[in-house]
């Protein structure tokens, strides 16, 4: 069972090679900060074995800094699950955002 969750931030796990899905726990596309809701909730209750975390995409909105953030263990506004699961996650984040859809 792999130990990483793939966060795709505006991409559609179709641009993703297979041999990369494959050795994933789990795939999240997500596209509001809001989501994060879903992604720490998941982690601490059904991916607890997970210890890392990759977000990956074009940062269109701003909402990924707050996703970031969460799993970094920081409570912030876009969070409407207890603090302390947060808190619990012990994950390390690998960053792979960029601005805009070309890349940039």
């Amino acid at each position: 069972m792999s130990n990483i969750l793939l966060i795709l931030l505006w991409l559609s796990r179709d641009k993703i090679d297979r041999t990369i899905l494959d050795k994933v726990a789990f795939v999240a596309t997500v596209y509001s900060a809001d989501a994060v809701n879903f992604v720490v909730k998941a982690l601490y209750e059904s991916y607890n074995h997970v210890d890392t975390v990759v977000v990956y995409g074009p940062d269109l909105n701003g909402a990924s800094e707050l996703i970031v953030e969460a799993l970094r263990g920081v409570c912030n506004d876009a969070l409407r699950i207890p603090c302390e699961y947060v808190k619990a996650l012990n994950v390390d984040v690998v960053d792979l955002r960029w601005r805009g859809e070309d890349g940039s």
